[in-house]
């Protein structure tokens, strides 16, 4: 039986919108996302379990149209956002407040399976 992960998932509407997002905090899953020379981003995970974990929230938001926020820590890092903007195009004004919706609504529960092997069957699904 494959492991799984409980995460926060809440339902955030700006306008005439609605959004899913996934809030995670980068110290609780043992990520550090860095901006470096102002034009790269380093994602630097603790090990391997962790790469999968990523693989699977990239599934997750692949599969169900979540935003999937990892949270920064301190000052040297920063924040990520991973979401598919063709079906949930936002903005710089949405992200604002997503960030703050995130502080005030209450999260439900919601559980992903994670990848725990070098499956590829994922790649049939996409398609140009």
């Amino acid at each position: 039986m494959s492991q799984t992960m409980t995460i926060r998932r809440i339902q955030i509407k700006f306008q005439s919108s609605v959004f899913t997002a996934v809030a995670l905090r980068q110290k609780d899953i043992n990520i550090k996302v860095r901006e470096e020379l102002g034009h790269l981003l380093l994602v630097d995970a603790k090990d391997c379990s962790e790469m999968f974990l990523l693989a699977s929230l990239f599934q997750h938001a692949m599969c169900t149209h979540d935003i999937i926020y990892f949270a920064r820590e301190d000052e040297s890092s920063c924040d990520l956002l991973v979401f598919n903007g063709a079906i949930t195009p936002i903005n710089q004004k949405d992200i604002k407040h997503l960030k703050i919706a995130i502080k005030y609504t209450q999260p439900g529960t919601y559980t992903i399976p994670l990848i725990d092997s070098h499956d590829e069957s994922i790649w049939m699904t996409w398609q140009h």
